[in-house]
């Protein structure tokens, strides 16, 4: 039936697979170490994929070699996770594993259909350097984080702009770093430019190659869904989640009436201040060594100061923490992104004029839920005027105590200030008036930036203190920055260091008065923990306003109906739990 010489290919066909199939699950098994036998149907199929195509090569070892160097970088993905300990899924290894193989196999096959070398070599480098520059990606990544690239590390280069990403390409990129990027792309150089291996081209050959390619089309929409696609989609996935929320705010707007309850909240000038980037443990008024927060030490024993002790941020990374913080939106609701009503669509509809004054500065370019939140006030103010092309700031956040002397005063208002607060570059956030320390390492100039800070939000007390009808004041950051452990507030890099924030509240003699049921369980859950997300829900309470449906006490420390459980608290938008801290 068949001739000698085919039943030879054939036989060698079967034992090159099988020797492919074993070195593919030992890849699999010393990786994930949970390999099983169901799981072979797709190792099997790239196993004699590999011995296939090895067939249509003069030179077959050359083949394997190269397909083996590539598949190992590709894959070394996976080694970075063992090294750091990270748990990997047999399924994870699986699907990229094939996915990778297919894609590899096409670049190396699709350039030979090409008779010129010089064409081949073209098309297969630039084959080559788009499939692994997600690997290229991964590895300049992880020689200066030490941690795996992530979506939600995709999506904080999405929200960056270019001067940021330029300052900490200065800070992080090392000559170990570059090496690792040259090397890795001289060896790609190498095999496209040097591979001048042919296809012996026959008839059965002719059929093999066109037989190949289209198994590896098929298997890489097969396996489509894998550990480096789900980076970019999810990342994707969630600007999405930011773009409808800025399509759908007109709606929210729409519905607001119907969520209001009837009565109206009483007449007052309420003040949140949003700061950045600021560890709680660098403030003399958390117990820190060093004399950072004179104003705030001197205020915390006040009986109209209520200092929260262990408030956490929801997230490490300023928009998706302001997208849950000054939102319906929480880790503990259902609540979709697209219909999380923001805490100045609230105020409005209660009667408030609202006030945006920001240093930071204002992404257009990604029209990002901060700055869709911020455009719904009646006064805006933006005092960076770089927009989107630099985090450089033309002032210090001092001159927004100017901004506030500015704004029409009426006896209802929310006032809010988003400050540059301590963003690295620090010694960029502070007049050399306040580098109290030389400034030589960065702990000294993250400290002189938490002075100017103490400083700006001492000025920001006596400003609105001296506002007729003045209630309140609230102070929270948005995220930390891990600057013990020389960490910043890099999602991928998750330290619970990075979420240790600050959070206080000064409320009026009169408000007190006015409102002494609220005052006293914002006593009683001060040293209690609080995350971020939850600002909504404070805020609601201290402005007085009930949101039928939205507005939930339990997530409101001025009512005494607040859920102070520890259990229950989360970060990183709930991939963490709180408890986990080793204290």
């Amino acid at each position: 039936m068949f001739s000698s010489a085919l039943k030879k290919e054939i036989r060698t066909i079967v034992i090159t697979s099988v020797i492919v199939y074993c070195i593919l699950m030992l890849f699999a098994c010393g990786i994930s170490g949970d390999y099983t036998l169901k799981h072979s149907n797709g190792i099997i199929l790239s196993a004699v994929g590999i011995a296939l195509a090895s067939r249509v090569y003069i030179e077959r070892k050359v083949y394997f070699c190269q397909i083996s160097l590539l598949f190992l970088l590709a894959n070394s993905i996976f080694l970075i996770k063992l090294v750091l300990g990270n748990f990997i899924g047999l399924s994870s290894v699986k699907n990229y594993a094939n996915f990778s193989i297919a894609l590899l196999n096409l670049a190396l096959l699709l350039p030979m259909l090409f008779e010129k070398h010089v064409i081949r070599s073209v098309l297969r480098f630039i084959f080559l350097a788009v499939i692994l520059l997600p690997v290229f990606v991964i590895l300049g990544y992880y020689s200066v984080t030490s941690t795996v690239f992530a979506p939600d590390t995709l999506l904080a280069i999405a929200q960056t702009n270019i001067q940021e990403a330029i300052e900490y390409a200065k800070d992080n990129f090392s000559c170990k770093t570059i090496f690792l990027i040259i090397l890795t792309n001289a060896f790609v150089f190498f095999v496209a430019i040097k591979n001048t291996q042919k296809i012996l081209w026959n008839k059965y050959n002719l059929f093999l190659v066109l037989f190949c390619i289209t198994a590896c089309l098929v298997g890489v929409y097969k396996y489509r869904d894998n550990i480096i696609t789900d980076i970019p989609k999810q990342a994707s996935k969630t600007l999405a989640q930011y773009k409808n929320f800025s399509k759908e705010r007109t709606d929210r707007k729409d519905n607001m009436s119907k969520l209001l309850l009837s009565h109206k909240p009483e007449a007052g000038v309420y003040v949140l201040v949003i700061g950045e980037s600021q560890n709680r443990a660098h403030m003399q008024a958390y117990n820190y060594h060093r004399a950072t927060t004179p104003w705030l030490d001197s205020m915390k024993n006040d009986k109209n100061m209520l200092l929260f002790t262990k408030a956490y941020s929801c997230h490490t990374h300023t928009v998706p923490t302001l997208l849950y913080a000054l939102t319906a939106k929480n880790q503990y609701n259902n609540i979709a992104v697209k219909n999380a009503v923001s805490v100045l669509e609230v105020a409005e509809a209660a009667g408030f004029e609202t006030v945006w004054l920001s240093n930071q500065v204002k992404y257009s370019a990604w029209d990002t839920p901060v700055t869709s939140i911020a455009s719904e006030a009646n006064q805006q103010k933006w005092i960076n005027s770089t927009l989107g092309e630099s985090t450089n700031t033309d002032y210090f956040d001092g001159k927004l105590i100017e901004e506030l002397e500015k704004i029409k005063i009426t006896d209802k208002m929310l006032i809010v200030m988003h400050l540059m607060g301590n963003h690295g570059s620090y010694e960029q956030r502070y007049p050399k008036a306040f580098e109290k320390y030389d400034g030589k390492n960065t702990i000294d100039k993250y400290d002189n930036s938490i002075i100017y800070n103490d400083y700006v939000m001492s000025q920001v007390y006596k400003r609105a203190r001296k506002i007729p009808n003045f209630k309140g004041l609230v102070y929270c950051s948005d995220h930390a920055d891990a600057i013990d452990k020389n960490l910043s507030h890099d999602a991928a890099q998750f330290d619970f260091d990075m979420t240790h924030i600050p959070l206080y509240i000064y409320l009026s003699d009169s408000y007190i008065q006015n409102n002494s049921a609220k005052y006293k369980s914002l006593e009683k859950q001060k040293n209690k923990l609080f995350t971020n997300d939850l600002l909504f829900n404070l805020m609601l309470g201290v402005l007085g306003i009930n949101l039928n449906n939205i507005y939930e006490p339990n997530n409101d420390p001025t009512a005494d109906t607040f859920d102070n459980n520890k259990e229950r608290f989360k970060t990183l938008y709930g991939k963490k739990y709180i408890c986990e801290e080793k204290l």
